[in-house]
C-alpha cells in the first residue's frame, strides 16, 4: 500500500515549526461543511473575499477546492458582480445596502448582498479559480467556470460605479485601502451603516492601486488558466491586457517609494485628504506578490515598511500597518489607531514576509516570521487585528492572516512554488540560510490531485545538501547561498551540474534547471 501524504513541515528551528502549526490549524480550522442550496458545500468564512484569501493556504490540506466557489458563482447578479455574503431575509443588516446591490433568493429565503464600496470580488473570483486549477489540476471545472469570470470582468470593467474611462482604471469611492466602508460617522448608528456603503451618482470616487494590481494579477492567472487549455490567442490576449493595465497603474498611482493610498477624482475629496502620496496603505504587500511591481519598486516598498516602523518601534510592536498614518478623524466607528485606521494586521505580517523573502531582504522576512511567531506563540489564536501597542481588537477571520503566513512559509522560506499545475513545475528557492536553518525537511501536498512535492535540506559545515522528490517533471532551481560563498563543485545526483549565478539584492542564489520527479544536489564551499 502506497505511504499517505500530508503537507508537513519539519526543522531544526523549534519557534518556526510552531508557528506552523499554529497558522495551518488556524487557517483550516475556518473551512467546514454546510448545507447550501441543498447541497453539501465546503467554504470557509461565508464571504466570497475571505474564502478565497484563505484558499491559498487551505489547499495544502484540504480536497474540496470547488464547492464554496461554485456556491457563490451560482449567485451572481445578472449584471455579472458578485455577492459579498449572504444572510437570511428580515436580517437587520439587510437595509444596510440598497436594491442595485442585493439579490433575495426565494427558495432559500436568503438575501445576498453586495457591499456597494467594495470594488474586488471580480478579480478575486479569478484567484479562487486559480488556486482551485492549481491544487487539483482539474481543466474541465476551469473551463465551466469561466464564463463567470469574464462575466465578472466585464462588469468591473465597464461598470459606471467601477470603471474609470479617462484612466482605463478600477475605481471606487473613498474607504481605507481595500475595506468595505468610507468616511462617515453619526450617533445614529443605522445612518451610519447606510451611509458608509452608500454608493450612487453623487459619491466622490478615487482610484485604488490595490484593485487594479488586483485586475493585473487576474489577467496574468486567466492567462496562464488560457495556455494551459491550449488557447494562446486569447491567452495573449489576457497578456497584452496585463501589461497595458500595469502601465497604466504605475505611471498614475506609483508615488514616493510606494503607491499612493488614493487618488482622489473629485477637487474638493482631493483639497480635504492632501496627504494621501505620503500614506502606506496595506496593500503595497500585496501589489509586490502580484507582480505588478519590478525588482526595484518592490524592494522600495518592502524597505519603507521596515523604515516606517524603526521610526514607531516606541509606540507599535510592528509594522503590519493597515494605513499609516492613520486618518486624524472618525472614520465609520474607528477612531485613530483602531482597526483599519491605523491598527495592524495579520494578513500584512504574511504578504510582507513573502515580498521580503523574494525580492532579496530574505533576512528582514525571516525577522517579520519570528516576530510574528514571538507576539502569537502563547496566543489561543493568532488574532486578525490589533491596536498598535499589541492589544488584540479582534474583527474579520483569522484564517486570511493565517494564509497568508502559510504562504510566507512555504513559497518563500522553504521556496516551494508550483509553477504550473498538481507541481508539475516548480521552482525551489530554500532561502534557510537567511534563518540560519541546518535541516529542513518539508512536503507541500494537495489533496484534491494528490500531487506533491516534498524536499529535504541539511548543511554541514561547507557543505549543502538538497534532495527532492515528487510528482514534478522539471524543477528550476535557485538556492540561497551563504554570504559571499562560491561553490568548489556541484553535483546533481553525482554529476556536475551546470549553474550560474543570480544576484538578488545583496543576496546571491545558484540558479540551475533539472528534469525528472526526484534530484539531489551537493554543494562544496571552500574552507
Amino acid at each position: 500500500m502506497a505511504q499517505p501524504r500530508f503537507t508537513s513541515w519539519n526543522t531544526s528551528d523549534p519557534g518556526l515549526d510552531h508557528l506552523w502549526r499554529k497558522v495551518v490549524i488556524n487557517t483550516v480550522q475556518d473551512f467546514g461543511l454546510r448545507d447550501l442550496d441543498h447541497r453539501i458545500t465546503t467554504i470557509g468564512p461565508a464571504w466570497l473575499r475571505d474564502h478565497v484569501h484563505e484558499l491559498k493556504g487551505y489547499k495544502y490540506f484540504g480536497r474540496d477546492m470547488f464547492t464554496g466557489l461554485e456556491f457563490f458563482f451560482r449567485h451572481q447578479f445578472e449584471d455579472g458582480q458578485f455577492p459579498d455574503f449572504f444572510i437570511p431575509v428580515g436580517d437587520q443588516h439587510v437595509p444596510f445596502v440598497t436594491d442595485p446591490f442585493k439579490r433575495t433568493d426565494e427558495a432559500t429565503q436568503e438575501v445576498f448582498m453586495r457591499i456597494p464600496v467594495e470594488a474586488d470580488l471580480e478579480y478575486l473570483a479569478v484567484e479562487g479559480v486559480y488556486q482551485a486549477w492549481k491544487a487539483s489540476g482539474n481543466l474541465e471545472w476551469v473551463k465551466r467556470q469561466l464564463p463567470v469570470l469574464e462575466a465578472g470582468l466585464h462588469y468591473i470593467t465597464t461598470d459606471k460605479y467601477r470603471w474609470n474611462e479617462e484612466h482605463q482604471l478600477i475605481m471606487r469611492p473613498h474607504t481605507v485601502d481595500t475595506w468595505d466602508f468610507t468616511f462617515f460617522y453619526d450617533d445614529d448608528h443605522f445612518l451610519t451603516n447606510c451611509e458608509i456603503r452608500r454608493l450612487d451618482d453623487s459619491t466622490p470616487m478615487c482610484l485604488f492601486h490595490g484593485d487594479n494590481s488586483g485586475l493585473y494579477s487576474a489577467y496574468r492567472m486567466l492567462a496562464e488558466i488560457h495556455r494551459a487549455l491550449n488557447s494562446d490567442t486569447v491567452a495573449q490576449d489576457y497578456e497584452e491586457q496585463a501589461s497595458l493595465l500595469k502601465q497604466r497603474t504605475n505611471d498614475l498611482l506609483w508615488g514616493d517609494g510606494f503607491y499612493t493610498h488614493m487618488l482622489h477624482l473629485d477637487k474638493e475629496t482631493a483639497e480635504r485628504y492632501p496627504d494621501e502620496r505620503q500614506r502606506l496603505s496595506l496593500s503595497n504587500s500585496y501589489d509586490v506578490n502580484r507582480g505588478i511591481t519590478d525588482q526595484q519598486q518592490s524592494v522600495s516598498i518592502v524597505d519603507t515598511f521596515r523604515s516606517r516602523w524603526l521610526e514607531k518601534k516606541d509606540r507599535y510592536i510592528a509594522e503590519w500597518f493597515t494605513i499609516d498614518p492613520p486618518y486624524n478623524e472618525k472614520i465609520a466607528f474607528f477612531d485613530p489607531e483602531q482597526y483599519v485606521n491605523g491598527g495592524l494586521f495579520g494578513a500584512v505580517a504574511g504578504e510582507l514576509a513573502k515580498a521580503a523573502l523574494q525580492h532579496g531582504r530574505e533576512e528582514y522576512g525571516v525577522d517579520i516570521l519570528r516576530r510574528y511567531y514571538d507576539f502569537v506563540k502563547d496566543k489561543n489564536d493568532i488574532g486578525f487585528m490589533w491596536y498598535p501597542d499589541g492589544r488584540g481588537y479582534g474583527g474579520g477571520p483569522i484564517g486570511w492572516c493565517g494564509a497568508a503566513v502559510v504562504m510566507a512559509m512555504m513559497e518563500g522560506l522553504a521556496g516551494i512554488v508550483d509553477t504550473a499545475s498538481e507541481f508539475e513545475t516548480v521552482e525551489l528557492s530554500p532561502r534557510w540560510v537567511a534563518a540560519g536553518i541546518d535541516q529542513a525537511d518539508i512536503t507541500a501536498h494537495y489533496p484534491s490531485s494528490d500531487a506533491y512535492f516534498h524536499t529535504k535540506y541539511q548543511k554541514e559545515d561547507n557543505t549543502l545538501r538538497l534532495e527532492w522528490t515528487g510528482t514534478a517533471k522539471q524543477v528550476e532551481l535557485k538556492l540561497l547561498l551563504p554570504g559571499d560563498a562560491r561553490p568548489l563543485q556541484v553535483l546533481n545526483n553525482q554529476k556536475p551540474l551546470d549553474y550560474c549565478i543570480q544576484t538578488v539584492e545583496q543576496s546571491n542564489y545558484l540558479q540551475a534547471t533539472t528534469q525528472g520527479p526526484s534530484g539531489s544536489i551537493l554543494v562544496q564551499f571552500s574552507e
